[in-house]
């Protein structure tokens, strides 16, 4: 995000390794927002989902295409309000929903179908008491389930949900380390997470910011199946067996 005369702007930038200069800015979505405390998109065919919303809950869903010209056309089609946001949200393409966590405990969804006007639902209260407010959400599907990832707030282990129709059943925590028996990575960011096949992780990957002692932050890619066994789920079939770099933690 940029900001000018009190007002955010997004700026998107286009990647393409193929380019003399691989990432290249886009374009920009001008919004009414002043001060952007969350921003989430994912790409839903022939276009893209953002939102972004401010301290205040104030959130703005805009869908994004490219121009004739190659260029970024941005259209709003939603605005709401959202009840004590926490920090991070994602979207599910397959539902069209947007999840945000609250401020204190749980979740919300919003539907971000303009023609569906049912009230948000606050979801995930049903986990344990002592699980921290979420700091970063990322959400992945991996047939036949869809998983909601939570960056815990003290950024220091993530939390892993199942996302059953209008609630979240809670899987357990982790902690990331460098490797098999490895350190432990500590001061997490930026939590993502992609489902189904990427390369060189068949079963999905998460990917977080985070460092290894007094070492200076690097990304840090998780193969899904170390999730999976970490938290004793079951694997998809054909999905290869990997050294896990996940500890359960309370």
């Amino acid at each position: 995000t940029e900001r000018s005369s009190g007002r955010t702007r997004i700026v998107l930038f286009r990647l393409d390794s193929s380019d003399d200069q691989p990432m290249r800015r886009w374009g920009e979505i001008a919004t009414d927002l002043s001060d952007a405390r969350g921003f989430c998109m994912r790409q839903i065919d022939p276009g893209i989902s953002v939102v972004v919303f401010d301290r205040r809950g104030e959130a703005r869903h805009f869908m994004v295409a490219q121009a004739p010209d190659g260029g970024l056309v941005s259209r709003e089609s939603q605005r709401f309000r959202i009840n004590r946001p926490g920090t991070g949200c994602a979207i599910v393409t397959g539902e069209n929903h947007l999840y945000v966590g609250h401020a204190r405990r749980g979740f919300w969804r919003y539907s971000l179908s303009p023609q569906v006007t049912s009230p948000p639902r606050l979801m995930g209260q049903s986990g344990p008491s002592m699980i921290p407010g979420s700091a970063s959400v990322s959400v992945l599907s991996t047939l036949p389930n869809t998983y909601l990832a939570s960056l815990d707030r003290g950024h220091d282990a993530i939390s892993l949900w199942r996302i059953d129709r209008d609630d979240l059943s809670w899987l357990g925590r982790v902690e990331v380390r460098d490797g098999p028996d490895g350190p432990k990575v500590h001061g997490l960011g930026d939590l993502d997470a992609y489902g189904g096949e990427r390369e060189g992780f068949p079963g999905g990957v998460m990917v977080v910011h985070g460092r290894v002692g007094r070492g200076d932050p690097s990304l840090k890619f998780v193969d899904w199946s170390a999730v999976q066994s970490a938290l004793g789920l079951e694997t998809r079939p054909g999905t290869r067996p990997v050294q896990p770099n996940l500890v359960p933690v309370p």
